[in-house]
């Protein structure tokens, strides 16, 4: 192997996962005195290898374990790229290539600060002050005119500038990095011109802007015309490469939809198929689009969130382990996010009392029709009252199978696994049930069933995800016909009312998240088992749902 995947060292001091890695012996004395711009999550984090430096440790910053791996992964790609290029020896930039790092740079500070510029003379102060450094004027910086203007330079523009240089893994010369930070300075003072215009309310389209060339790794040869560093790749090929290593490692179903939907989005977008022709314009391009869009079913924009956290969280894992496994030069969404706001609420998560009774009444009443199945009749006469008296996720009932609903000494209980479909913590969990819902006959549906999924059956393809989506869909519908109110979610609001109940049960805080399947609320909760007799007692607790 190219580099070694290394694994992630606890800290007793810290919750967050500590990411080492020694600098080969050969880099070792060339990359001394240099600085390392390295992405962790949405931060940059500048390493210094200094005369004493032998590793990189790094926090990782996370604590979700397909996060940290992926993480880990992300910046032993990044080292080998740095380690590769200081290799290689420096390289002279074009003049094209210094415009475009310092274009980068330019962007990234409007980019930041568009949104809330502050007040014009802030940009007036950093204008001022790019010109001292510029001219060597700081009082600490000594020697002669040339040596304090090139440290000048160093302490106003340097950290940008080792930021585009690391993440594009560059190794420069003195003569390039001297070109580069006079561009620098003169692009950032374009860009406090440009905010400063803005602090005074003026958003007009930033010409300057899109006159930046796109980076390309090397100038193309003479007579030879080279539009990418890498051989051409798909993006429904790099998806499905994607794919079949993530999923090994874990991934569920449904994260393989939310990214492949967000994939195929692009290439609509788009127009094309070639991932390495995409470039961070383009990504922003597409999520200003996405944010215009109307959501059909709510007829309200797609969400701020749903852009964030699905479609660019979604190509950022997907372009990265392009990088990563040297398919493409760049990942183009890294830098690429969206401003979420906390949304004010105008109710409570959860159904109200009348809500509940009023779905859990028409469940009651549903009779099949048309040409409905019977096992979506069946779902929508058994899930609601399933999500009510469990605080289970919609699609963990949805994707019981039969041999999920068990009994033992002290009674009936269903199993909640991966197994059988998805399950958002990947553990399996058993939650006692209702003695109301025994009454209503859930047992002798279940006895009467054939083996396999109750509430779906698999395509003619053997495979379970679309009938799975399509029932928690139509559970949904059937919910929102009866409560109509676009405030509340339809198949979450029972996990919400099932806590909120519970409480008011005086059932204990740590058997409400063992049935539910939150995570443990500190380390001491995390200790010992809740019994399925504890939780039945609890469960019991629950007033009857009488419609």
């Amino acid at each position: 192997m190219l580099w070694a995947i290394v694994r992630p060292v606890r800290r007793p001091e810290s919750q967050y996962p500590l990411f080492r890695k020694r600098i080969p012996q050969d880099v070792l004395p060339k990359a001394r005195g240099k600085s390392l711009a390295l992405k962790i999550g949405d931060e940059v984090i500048y390493s210094q290898i200094t005369e004493k430096t032998r590793e990189i440790k790094l926090s990782l910053r996370a604590t979700d374990p397909s996060e940290v791996r992926e993480r880990q992964a992300d910046l032993a790609a990044q080292l080998e790229r740095h380690w590769r290029a200081i290799r290689s020896g420096p390289q002279r930039l074009t003049h094209k290539q210094v415009v475009s790092l310092a274009g980068e740079i330019y962007k990234l500070v409007v980019d930041v600060f568009e949104d809330d510029p502050e007040t014009p003379e802030n940009w007036d102060a950093v204008i001022e002050a790019n010109r001292r450094s510029r001219e060597g004027l700081w009082p600490l910086h000594i020697g002669s005119t040339e040596a304090r203007v090139r440290k000048g330079h160093e302490h106003a523009f340097g950290p940008l500038v080792d930021f585009v240089i690391s993440k594009h893994s560059l190794e420069i010369d003195d003569e390039s990095r001297v070109r580069l930070l006079r561009k620098a300075g003169e692009f950032l003072d374009r860009a406090a011109e440009r905010l400063k215009r803005n602090a005074e309310g003026d958003y007009s389209t930033d010409v300057l802007r899109k006159g930046f060339p796109s980076w390309t790794s090397a100038a193309p040869k003479q007579g030879v015309v080279r539009a990418s560093t890498q051989p051409r790749v798909s993006l429904q090929t790099l998806f499905d490469d994607w794919w079949a290593e993530a999923k090994a490692t874990g991934l569920s179903e449904a994260t393989k939809s939310s990214y492949g939907n967000a994939v195929q989005r692009l290439r609509a977008f788009l127009k094309h198929e070639d991932a390495a022709r995409v470039t961070p314009d383009d990504i922003i391009a597409f999520k200003d689009a996405r944010l215009r869009e109307i959501n059909p079913r709510s007829g309200k924009p797609i969400s701020p969130k749903t852009v964030k956290d699905s479609d660019l969280a979604g190509l950022k894992s997907v372009f990265g382990w392009g990088v990563r496994n040297r398919r493409l030069d760049t990942n183009p969404v890294d830098g690429v996010t969206v401003k979420v706001t906390r949304v004010a609420r105008m109710r409570t998560k959860s159904f109200t009392v009348a809500e509940a009774k009023a779905i859990l009444g028409a469940s009651l009443a549903h009779r099949r029709a048309g040409k409905e199945s019977p096992k979506m009749a069946a779902a929508k006469r058994w899930v609601p009252w399933l999500c009510a008296y469990t605080g289970a996720r919609v699609g963990e009932i949805v994707q019981l199978c039969k041999v999920d609903v068990r009994q033992d000494e002290g009674g009936w209980h269903i199993r909640i696994t991966p197994e059988a479909g998805r399950v958002k913590d990947k553990d399996v969990r058993d939650v006692p049930l209702h003695s109301h819902l025994i009454e209503q006959g859930f047992v002798s549906f279940v006895e009467a069933s054939e083996e396999g999924h109750l509430f779906y059956s698999p395509n003619a393809a053997g495979e379970t995800g679309g009938p799975w989506r399509t029932t928690k869909n139509r559970i949904r519908d059937f919910a929102r016909k009866v409560v109509t109110d676009p405030d509340v979610q339809p198949n979450h609001a029972w996990r919400h009312r099932f806590l909120t109940e519970g409480r008011l049960a005086k059932v204990p805080e740590r058997v409400l998240h063992e049935i539910t399947g939150h995570a443990p609320a500190n380390v001491g909760e995390a200790y010992g088992e809740v019994p399925l007799s504890v939780m039945r007692d609890g469960i019991e607790r629950f007033p009857r749902l009488q419609v």
